[in-house]
């Protein structure tokens, strides 16, 4: 379950009623501290996104395997990412579809990433996982160790 979908629970189960006590809204305000990884007082005074919806996997397949990549790469530039799957065997499409097995995330990340928009690669990426479709989303890190 991603953060949105926790936030979007407890919402309509704080609203169900029609009426918000003060013990509700209580019970927002710690799930969203709890969520933004510290105090809503300072979240303004994060320069960067804290986490992504991140699949966690000990390792992935290259060979056969259909990639898209997204944000900016420690690696190399992104091309050059792109030739580093396609030596191995993989395969690399622009955009995230349903036939994409991972959407790899560039560990410098996205200078729109520290406003909070991910950008449509990771948000239909996660639509699609919500829909069943078997989708990893893995930070670069975890690209890279498999190369």
């Amino acid at each position: 379950m991603y953060s949105g979908d926790v936030l979007h629970a407890r919402v309509r189960e704080v609203l169900a009623d029609g009426i918000v006590t003060e013990d509700e809204r209580a019970y927002l305000l710690k799930t969203l501290d709890l969520l933004v990884g510290g105090h809503l007082d300072r979240l303004a005074e994060t320069p960067k996104v804290n986490q992504l919806a991140l699949d966690s996997l000990d390792r992935l397949s290259i060979l056969d395997s259909l990639f898209c990549l997204t944000g900016d790469f420690v690696f190399a530039p992104r091309e050059k990412c792109e030739e580093a799957i396609i030596a191995r065997g993989g395969r690399v499409h622009p955009s995230v579809t349903k036939k994409i097995n991972y959407l790899v995330v560039g560990g410098l990340g996205s200078e729109e990433w520290k406003h909070g928009s991910y950008g449509t690669k990771i948000t239909k990426a996660i639509d699609y996982k919500r829909k069943g479709c078997p989708i990893f989303i893995v930070h670069e890190d975890v690209w890279a160790t498999a190369l």
